[in-house]
């Protein structure tokens, strides 16, 4: 496990809003060759804030990160941190003077160097370097293996040296890049939920990338959503989950059913019947709209016109695979141990809260 937070206020670590930073990005601009890789990102950090970048491999988020870092130099926009611009057409302040921590996908350690040696080795001569070391590697639950080569730690335990190492140095900004996706499912939750608790005690600006939703919610204050080198939207997670922006990142953050239908007052009739709109929508009445229902806002019983094709038991919950008529499919999700087997026929309701609607794509 890693430390605690007692353990960080006595050794020094709470490093409170003195020590964090606020990370301002404009109109940001990259290109990799022909391939426009950021297309005017503009994004706000408040110091001590955790936010999750969001999106699908090759989207920008990594590229962001690695221009937050000073690892690249954009094509134009301006990035500040703590007030102070550090990327503009006038500047550009090298990597190691930017106070900035970064964690990289495969923890990027020093295969030659021990444990000690690994955080140790960003550390200037300002710092009491051994101490520092002991009580960064304390934080981090590892001072048992400080002499331990990398080759011989977990995964887990390599991707918390990598923190150690990126945190030694005092930075008021860390960033991460997919930290744990070189892990097995049970190691990536657990190491997720620790790392989320060290930034909420260190109060340090943090971003984090990943195209993993589990992740994003359990790591960001805010999570902003990207794709095709945009920054489609930025909320809490709940409000990204319950009323996405548009269809696109209602699929990518989670599964969702878009069924279509057509608008009246506040709701809009579906072939599953009226569902309740959680705002109101610039179109006429009559329009043709597609409304998200997530499959555990769905209600299935015995009987009906949709049979059930496939059943999924994950243990806490069931998911069914539904079709319909026109080759229309539906997925509904179910808190319990499963109830219909595939073949049976069954009718579908909806019963959760208001939902979102767009306006149709072939209206």
């Amino acid at each position: 496990m890693l430390g605690s937070m007692y353990f960080m206020q006595e050794q020094g670590f709470f490093s409170g809003n003195g020590n964090t930073s606020s990370i301002k990005i404009e109109d940001a601009y990259f290109n990799f060759g022909a391939v426009s890789v950021l297309r005017g990102v503009s994004l706000n950090v408040e110091a001590g804030q955790s936010i999750a970048l969001l999106g699908p491999s090759g989207c920008g988020k990594t590229t962001l990160l690695r221009s937050i870092a000073g690892l690249e130099k954009l094509d134009t926009g301006v990035i500040t941190i703590d007030g102070n611009a550090v990327t503009s057409p006038d500047c550009f302040v090298p990597a190691e003077k930017r106070r900035v921590g970064m964690v990289f996908q495969d923890g990027a350690l020093f295969p030659h160097l021990t444990v000690a040696e690994n955080v140790r080795f960003g550390l200037s001569n300002s710092f009491d370097r051994d101490n520092r070391v002991k009580d960064v590697l304390e934080m981090v639950g590892l001072t048992a293996m400080a002499n331990r080569a990398p080759d011989n730690l977990s995964g887990g335990e390599r991707q918390r040296v990598a923190l150690a190492r990126a945190l030694a140095p005092e930075p008021s900004v860390l960033l991460l890049d997919e930290p744990f996706a070189s892990l097995d499912a049970s190691m990536r939750v657990q190491l997720r939920t620790e790392v989320r608790q060290l930034l909420q005690d260190l109060n340090i600006t943090s971003l984090f990338v990943t195209h993993d939703q589990g992740e994003a919610f359990v790591l960001g204050d805010e999570i902003a959503v990207m794709n095709e080198g945009r920054i489609l939207q930025i909320d809490v997670p709940s409000t990204i989950y319950e009323q996405p922006i548009d269809p696109w990142v209602a699929q990518f953050v989670g599964e969702a059913n878009m069924v279509s239908g057509s608008t009246d007052n506040q709701s809009v009739i579906t072939s599953l019947g009226s569902v309740p709109l959680s705002d109101q929508l610039d179109c006429a009445a009559g329009s043709s709209v597609d409304v998200l229902l997530r499959p555990e806002c769905l209600e299935i019983q015995s009987g009906g016109n949709w049979l059930v094709s496939s059943v999924e038991f994950y243990g806490h919950d069931s998911m069914y695979q539904l079709k319909g008529e026109e080759e229309k499919t539906l997925q509904v999700r179910s808190f319990t141990n499963p109830i219909y087997q595939t073949g049976d026929y069954v009718s579908v309701r909806y019963v959760g809260p208001p939902t979102m609607a767009y306006q149709s794509v072939n209206s």
